[in-house]
């Protein structure tokens, strides 16, 4: 069922993970036996997503470091109407701009590191090859091309123990007609700039060219991560705030590695916790939080800050004004706050979020509302990444894409559903899709080994008291 239209990753000896790829699709499910590395490959989507925002986000003047080392200023400076389209209104990627976009990659090697082993946690970057294999770890990350090339770009990152490779690989032209709104906004400005001076500088035309290629591999404004201790986190965070995060940069040795005291990932949940203020303005903001909160909650989450404005989280049920502290609420309510905390500050489209165990505390039929909800978010035009041990989530994916052949605007199509099982093996966990299956309209999820083998303890225990 793949679709090129999705970005995808292939890892190979990575962790826990002997080999797979998966596609980043509207909703995409990790589901597996526990330990097989599904929070792994989802921590390092967080790492690569986040860094690719992070340096959309940049000002141009950051993005470079002056002139490509390798030219000379006739190189630099070229006529505008060859280098910026063709007859076919396609910016062509050769000579100067393809020896920018090499060299460019070249300077970002060292942040893809340093962001990949910040995230997890690693003093040292090869503690990400796997303990079961003598091989390097590789990772391959190819973006759609979605019209605006005849093939995708690829980045490709090599993780030895004495070395970090990466590399980059661009397709054979732009189409200028493919791009999104904004992108067009900014070539229009490039274009009346070298009408007007008949001239263009190579170097913002290769800037231009080279956010547009990475922006497809990631396309998000925000990347979150809802980690599965987060209802730890929020009752203990004060302590965790004032001790842990002064020191994250701290070693500890264990055995032969080095680690630091909290992961990337659990920093950064961290550290948005503490810059949650209230919200005045419920118009504003995201909407699906004031769902979660009217339909499964019953009730807010409210934000009281103290003298200094360090953030208070409560929760206020529905019909009183009476705020309950989350750690005396049911453990529900403490499960989804952060989740509507989050929700309530991050823009209302276009956010990656990837968020462990939504299961959690959850009764089965509030599992299944939770996930109706999730596809609402895809809806609104969010990428959702979910790590799972529910049966009941998983089963619940298939009435999403009845609903929908049903009324198109529920649910989801099931090409936008990517379900991806975690398989352990003797030599590490390899990754299998679970295809959409006409003959009984589901998916094969993985969880009916389960089921067979309690029919049958409780068959053989039936047998046995006759």
């Amino acid at each position: 069922m793949s679709n090129s239209s999705f970005t995808s990753i292939e890892v190979n000896d990575f962790g826990p993970i002997r080999r797979g790829k998966i596609e980043l699709r509207p909703l995409t499910v990790f589901t597996g036996v526990s330990n097989t590395g599904k929070s792994w490959l989802a921590t390092l989507v967080y790492a690569l997503a986040r860094r690719s925002v992070k340096f959309q986000r940049r000002s141009y003047s950051e993005e470079f470091h002056g002139q490509l080392e390798d030219s000379n200023a006739a190189e630099r400076t070229i006529d505008f109407k060859p280098i910026v389209a063709d007859s076919k209104n396609r910016i062509p990627i050769e000579g100067t701009l393809a020896k920018f976009l090499n060299h460019s990659s070249s300077i970002h090697k060292k942040e893809v590191e340093i962001e990949i082993a910040r995230t997890f946690g690693f003093q040292k970057i090869k503690q990400a090859i796997s303990w079961k294999s003598n091989n390097d770890a590789s990772i391959i990350v190819t973006s759609p091309s979605n019209g605006l090339s005849k093939t995708p770009s690829s980045m490709s990152i090599n993780i030895g123990r004495k070395h970090f490779g990466y590399e980059t690989e661009y397709p054979e032209y732009l189409d200028i007609g493919k791009l999104n709104k904004l992108e067009s906004l900014r070539y229009e400005r490039l274009q009346r700039f070298s009408q007007e001076n008949r001239r263009t500088d190579n170097l913002q035309l290769g800037r231009f060219v080279y956010r547009v290629l990475n922006r497809r591999f990631f396309n998000a404004n925000t990347v979150i991560y809802l980690p599965a201790g987060r209802v730890g986190l929020m009752d203990s965070f004060r302590t965790i705030v004032g001790s842990s995060i002064q020191s994250e940069l701290d070693n500890v040795t264990i055995g032969q590695f080095q680690s630091r005291p909290l992961s990337g990932v659990l920093v950064d949940f961290l550290q948005l916790l503490t810059s949650i203020t209230p919200n005045r303005d419920k118009r504003s903001r995201n909407g699906a939080a004031y769902r979660l909160e009217e339909e499964l909650l019953h009730g807010s989450i409210e934000v009281v800050l103290n003298q200094v404005n360090f953030p208070f989280f409560f929760y206020k049920p529905l019909d009183t004004e009476h705020l309950l502290p989350l750690n005396l609420s049911s453990s529900m309510i403490a499960q989804l706050a952060p989740i509507v905390l989050f929700l309530k500050v991050i823009p209302r489209k276009n956010n990656i979020i990837i968020l462990e165990e939504p299961e959690a505390h959850l009764h089965p039929m509030q599992q299944v509302r939770f996930l109706k909800e999730i596809s609402k978010w895809t809806r609104e035009g969010n990428k959702i990444i979910v790590t799972t041990n529910s049966e009941w989530f998983t089963e619940a994916l298939s009435n999403l894409v009845i609903e929908n052949k049903i009324d198109p605007k529920v649910g989801m199509k099931a090409k936008d559903i990517g379900l991806w099982q975690f398989i352990e093996g003797r030599k590490g966990t390899e990754i299998k899709e679970s295809v959409w299956n006409l003959a009984d309209g589901g998916f094969d999820d993985g969880f009916e080994e389960v089921g067979d083998q309690l029919l049958n303890e409780w068959t053989w225990y039936k047998e046995e008291l006759l």
